[in-house]
């Protein structure tokens, strides 16, 4: 009696993993940037009209509106409290995104700028009482402090009308941003100090 042959059945080729849409710590940061910005689309309900942000490509973070002070202050007027608002929202989404999905921490630049007057050491000092006002604001929000870097730049960056130079920019960096950033403020506080000692000689 002959045996019957056993069916050969052919290996089943393994199913595509299906792509849930989370950011994975092995993707290109591009595609994992990518999926960030789609969260954030999602978790930022209702929608931002106020403020954009664009992570691919490039990190981009734009106030449509403007933060204004009370005048030869860093009081914030309450014209400002919708884009403020919007503002502390992107950057809890953000950073809660980060920290969710183990990704880079995503730190944000808080410029202050101001127009030109007769009292200069006035208007320095405003450009980084300002920027420290908006971050304290930020991080009341929930984003936490370490990933904000108020910077005052005076009068170092004119765009043209009295206006628009009393301003107040916040622009995304990533880690490595952040490290140039500090060594560039290292570097500008030992020139200062250099020039000031050589002064005094």
């Amino acid at each position: 009696q002959k045996k019957k042959k056993k069916a050969v059945v052919p290996d089943e080729e393994p199913a595509a993993p299906v792509d849930d849409g989370k950011p994975k710590p092995h993707e290109p940061m591009e595609d994992r940037l990518k999926k960030v910005q789609a969260l954030l689309k999602q978790r930022l309900q209702p929608p931002l009209y106020l403020v954009e942000v664009d992570l691919v490509p490039g990190m981009r973070l734009r106030l449509k509106d403007t933060i204004n002070f009370r005048a030869g202050t860093a009081v914030i007027l309450p014209s400002s409290d919708m884009v403020l608002d919007e503002l502390v929202r992107a950057c809890k989404a953000l950073s809660d995104i980060a920290a969710e999905f183990k990704l880079p921490n995503i730190h944000l630049r808080v410029e202050g700028h101001v127009h030109q007057t007769a009292d200069e050491e006035k208007c320095e000092r405003l450009s980084w009482e300002r920027p420290k006002v908006v971050a304290r604001r930020v991080a009341m929000g929930g984003t936490p402090m370490e990933l904000l870097h108020p910077q005052g730049f005076g009068y170092s960056r004119p765009l043209g009308s009295a206006h628009a130079n009393r301003r107040v920019e916040v622009h995304l960096m990533n880690h490595k941003q952040v490290i140039r950033e500090a060594l560039r403020r290292m570097a500008l506080m030992e020139a200062r100090s250099r020039r000031g000692s050589g002064s005094g000689s």
